[in-house]
């Protein structure tokens, strides 16, 4: 069995924050993800 160009390994990764106030002070909690779709390799 042929292995893919590929990377052998690699991780995937995310941020997450949680904002509790908009932009005049009002309270607006909600949360922010920003991840990768793809996986990046390791060297």
């Amino acid at each position: 069995m042929q292995r893919s160009a590929g990377p052998r390994s690699g991780r995937a990764g995310s941020v997450t924050f949680v904002q509790r106030f908009g932009g005049s002070l009002n309270l607006a909690v909600h949360v922010h993800v920003h991840s990768l779709e793809r996986a990046v390799g390791v060297s």
